[in-house]
């Protein structure tokens, strides 16, 4: 009987030991999954707020050139007139010489205004890909990060799953180790002698 008795603190002591543990693992779990959940929030925020800055300097961009290929547009238109106009002056008056040099130079100008331009876009160009190039780095980085974290939230849920199945089969083994005739017995056992107890101290 007193080793009946021992194997029960035993069983006790050990089931204490094993809901302490896994409770503070639970809590250490929950801990950290509010801790990685938090950070998730904030790297989606910021590669939000990102998203929207690239999407008002696209549209930023998108007028540009916009802009850019109406004043082409209206260039060509300009220099073809000119072009007409200086044929229809020298065909006209082959002796007006000085007006085909003014339309000569008026075409010259408008070229030299069109390559410029051309020029300044081709910098503009080079300046928005040299910025993509300088973000795609960092955007690939929080990717990147993001993916490792999903990963470890993964892993987690999963050996929370797993103490929680512990904890159920810990239970189960208890309930049934509880339920055994020997276990029947000593509570009969004891009930008795505690009665036997009580009498002999009435």
């Amino acid at each position: 009987m007193e080793r009946l008795e021992t194997y029960k603190r035993q069983i006790n002591q050990l089931q204490q030991e094993c809901e302490q543990q896994i409770s503070h693992m639970q809590a250490e779990q929950a801990k950290k999954l509010a801790t990685m959940e938090t950070e998730h929030r904030a790297v989606v925020k910021k590669l939000d707020e990102e998203t929207k800055q690239k999407t008002v300097q696209a549209k930023k961009i998108a007028a540009m050139e916009t802009e850019h290929r109406a004043t082409v547009k209206r260039l060509e238109e300009e220099v073809k007139q000119q072009a007409e106009l200086a044929k229809q002056y020298e065909q006209e008056n082959k002796q007006s010489q000085k007006e085909t040099r003014e339309a000569r130079q008026v075409v010259q100008h408008i070229s030299d205004a069109l390559n410029a331009e051309k020029a300044m876009n081709h910098d503009l160009n080079k300046r928005i890909f040299a910025l993509l190039a300088e973000e795609k780095p960092v955007l690939l980085t929080m990717e990147k990060r993001q993916t490792q974290q999903q990963k470890e939230l993964s892993t987690l849920r999963y050996e929370n799953r797993k103490l929680a199945r512990n904890l159920t089969i810990a239970t189960e083994k208890y309930q049934r180790l509880n339920d055994t005739k020997v276990i029947r017995v000593m509570r009969k056992y004891w009930n008795f002698k505690k009665k036997r107890r009580l009498r002999n101290d009435t």
